[in-house]
């Protein structure tokens, strides 16, 4: 396993451990006889690290064959096409075009460093190749707000699962709650994808700060500021999120439009009319 892939590693075992700290956080929040809620998060935290490094671990037949060197460059530019917004089929005919040339020069006896200078910069320049970087800033923007559409439907449900005899349009959830759910769609997953992307030191560490201060801040606040006006209705207060059946029924039309339009983009990335 590379250094690179190592630290994204660490980067989902810090990530899943701020999560599940969340969680506990609100466990006194939560009002059923058994935390259903509660014991599906840290379930969903601890798979989403094992998937982590499985993937991290499985090579594919021909990158096996890549001397370490050649792999650590090929890994760098293959995880930020993965984690671009380009298709699917166009990702898998990148990366089988990288893979060829670096097969191809390290038969040829070259050196990593004469087929690319800077890894992350190629990667970033043959992806704004294949879609223009304003559209690519849209699609993420759609892609924080299915994040956030699901997160808070998926919170909801389980809320819900610790008062079943109420209906699932009268569970509230916590403000600060919310909060968090809008910072993970909107900030956490977006700099973790583009840390990436970029190879950085600091862009690994940049989300799992963001997360710690954020459950560190509510700490203090509940601690120290709780008698405050606004600090108490917002580390007291709650919403209702989806109070009818309307509202997720709007809540769903509109995470299919979003998913109807970044495909539409995705096939026509350079000419689609925004």
């Amino acid at each position: 396993m590379t250094s690179r892939s190592r630290w994204i590693v660490v980067s989902s075992v810090l990530l899943a451990a701020i999560v599940m700290v969340t969680a506990f956080a609100f466990k006194d929040r939560m009002t059923g006889s058994n935390s259903y809620a509660l014991a599906v998060i840290v379930i969903l935290c601890i798979g989403s690290v094992l998937i982590v490094y499985g993937l991290r671990q499985r090579k594919g037949d021909f990158e096996k064959k890549l001397d370490p060197e050649f792999f650590k460059e090929y890994e760098t530019i293959r995880d930020a096409v993965v984690n671009s917004q380009l298709s699917n089929a166009t990702q898998k005919e990148i990366k089988d075009d990288i893979l060829d040339l670096f097969l191809s020069a390290q038969g040829k006896g070259k050196k990593a460093g004469d087929v690319v200078a800077d890894s992350a910069v190629m990667a970033k320049d043959i992806i704004d190749a294949y879609m223009m970087p304003r559209r690519q800033w849209l699609i993420r923007l759609m892609d924080s707000a299915l994040s956030f559409s699901s997160l808070v439907v998926g919170v909801q449900l389980l809320l819900w699962l610790e008062e079943p005899a109420l209906s699932i349009f009268a569970v509230e959830m916590d403000i600060t709650m919310v909060v968090f759910l809008a910072m993970v769609a909107f900030w956490i997953i977006p700099v973790t994808k583009k840390s990436v992307a970029s190879n950085t030191f600091l862009g690994y560490l940049l989300p799992v700060v963001s997360g710690m201060a954020y459950v560190l801040s509510v700490t203090i606040m509940r601690r120290y500021l709780s008698g405050f006006g606004w600090i108490k209705q917002f580390l007291n207060g709650t919403i209702h999120m989806i109070p009818t059946m309307s509202v997720l029924l709007i809540i769903g039309a509109a995470m299919i439009t979003l998913l109807y339009t970044k495909r539409m983009i995705r096939r026509n990335p350079m000419n689609v009319k925004i």
